[in-house]
């Protein structure tokens, strides 16, 4: 029963979805960014521990309506979190917020590592949350979004790598999202890191356009100007 570290809090999550599918794509998406967490063995089990800890603020509890059916516990679950088939990146989002302490976080980073491929990390708060390869920007969007909704980041940054195409920046300015961008010199990005790997997620292992965009992320540049209005909460 491993405490996941992140934030300022050693909190132990327990994950027991009865949905095959979805406790597939919880502990997947869970996994990715090396949150710990255990599955009780059985129900029987998970009954025990409800009844028998009388303090249980060190944990958050991934459960579905199904499961709760069949615990038919009648008494308070504190930090419980359901999951079903259409929110399983809300849950997930939800967990890393119970983490951080937070209701929503300070600032999320997009890095962009543009070539043959985009390569894209996303940091809320010094923490990654989410990392992939994609063939366009649009597709970037497509994953990025939903993190932005359900995070709710007082600021959204984008740093980008040296550009070759200035259509990336007016793609991103159709786009009508709030948000800051900079340019990365992009000379310095595949260089070693002069930092701990974020929650442990070493990208290198995975793929050097990763690292490339993590390291992009990490960095400050040259700030631009789309001509977004800017606002205290991000536009989505």
């Amino acid at each position: 029963m491993k405490p996941s570290l992140i934030g300022c809090y050693k909190v132990k999550i327990a994950v027991l979805i009865y949905n095959p599918k979805v406790f597939r794509e919880v502990i997947d998406r869970l996994r990715k960014i090396n949150i710990d967490f255990y599955v009780p063995s059985t129900i029987d089990e998970l009954k025990e521990l409800l009844s028998d800890a009388p303090d249980l603020s060190d944990h958050i509890f991934v459960m579905d309506d199904e499961l709760m059916g069949l615990l038919n516990v009648r008494t308070y679950i504190p930090n419980l979190i359901l999951a079903n088939e259409k929110n399983v990146l809300e849950v997930v989002s939800r967990v890393i917020l119970k983490l951080l302490g937070k209701e929503r976080v300070s600032e999320l980073v997009l890095g962009i590592d543009v070539g043959r491929l985009y390569a894209y990390v996303l940091i809320a708060d010094g923490y990654v949350v989410d990392y992939g390869l994609v063939t366009s920007l649009s597709k970037v969007v497509k994953y990025v979004r939903p993190w932005i909704k359900h995070l709710n980041p007082k600021v959204l940054s984008v740093r980008i790598g040296e550009l070759t195409n200035i259509d990336v920046l007016e793609d991103l300015q159709k786009l009508g999202i709030s948000m800051e961008v900079e340019l990365i010199d992009e000379s310095s990005s595949s260089k070693p890191p002069q930092y701990r790997p974020l929650n442990n997620v070493n990208l290198k292992e995975i793929s050097q356009d990763l690292e490339a965009a993590l390291n992009i992320a990490l960095r400050s540049g040259i700030k631009v100007d789309l001509g977004v209005t800017k606002s205290g909460t991000t536009s989505i």
